[in-house]
């Protein structure tokens, strides 16, 4: 199982672990499939069966390094909008759960893993992870909604800066820019974390349910930016420069982008 979904009866808490350790979490279709199942059964239990879901790494050296390039390299434009599609929806489904969503961070979070991070309602990190967009490197781009709920987070110029440099940030740069919730040591993250279950556990869950919803339509619009992300997603599939970046990846080489 690439995707391992647990439930606390007792804590009324679903943990999603993220299983795929050989590859630092590299979400595969296989994976992206799982995931999307576990966030259904997460979807249909009640208020009273599941009140906060979190997401964690089984993978002790990263939480996810994103998007799997040996998927990505064999699409056409057409096959990699539509896996920029379901990848939205998988995590547009993460986003829209009515219970808290929590990510728990550490090493690298990087692409696609950040962008399931940020489909989350809350990050704690510990002071070894580094996030960032490589896609520019890989002459691609974020494609699973991860621009449209990074611009509210941290502005329009830091997101461009993110985007256009595809430079790695430390935790700590992450928490100044409104990324990351919490930082500090694995201890503390895992204290932050129990403090978390218990305490939003304890509260009222339809108050927490509203609020959650209202929060989101106030601060995200993302159904047609996602929209266009995956619209741009196709279109990098159909360039020289996105083949000349999956070739340099796999050849262990530096790309040279011409604009083609």
């Amino acid at each position: 199982m690439l995707i391992r979904l647990e439930i606390d009866d007792k804590l009324s808490v679903a943990t999603i672990w993220l299983n795929r350790p050989s590859k630092l979490n590299a979400l595969s279709e296989e994976m992206m499939e799982e995931l999307d199942q576990a966030i259904h059964r997460v979807e249909e239990k009640s208020l009273k069966e599941v009140r906060l879901l979190v997401i964690k790494s089984s993978c002790e050296r990263a939480f996810s390094v994103g998007a799997d390039i040996h998927d990505w390299s064999r699409y056409n434009v057409s096959e990699s909008y539509l896996a920029s599609q379901f990848g939205t929806r998988v995590f547009g489904r993460l986003a829209a759960l009515k219970i808290p969503t929590v990510a728990v961070l550490h090493k690298w979070v990087l692409g696609g893993g950040l962008e399931l991070a940020l489909a989350c309602d809350l990050r704690l990190a510990t002071e070894d992870t580094v996030i960032g967009f490589p896609e520019a490197s890989l002459g691609n781009a974020p494609g699973w909604a991860g621009l449209s709920r990074l611009v509210p987070l941290v502005g329009a110029s830091k997101a461009k800066e993110m985007i256009f440099t595809g430079k790695k940030y430390t935790a700590e740069e992450a928490y100044q820019m409104g990324i990351i919730n919490v930082v500090g040591s694995a201890q503390k993250i895992k204290e932050e974390e129990e403090r978390l279950i218990q305490t939003i556990t304890k509260n009222a869950p339809i108050p927490i349910m509203l609020s959650k919803r209202l929060i989101d339509e106030m601060a995200n619009h993302t159904s047609l930016y996602s929209f266009i992300e995956s619209l741009e997603a196709g279109l990098h599939a159909g360039t020289v420069d996105h083949r000349r970046g999956k070739d340099a990846y796999f050849n262990k080489s530096t790309p040279i982008f011409t604009g083609e």
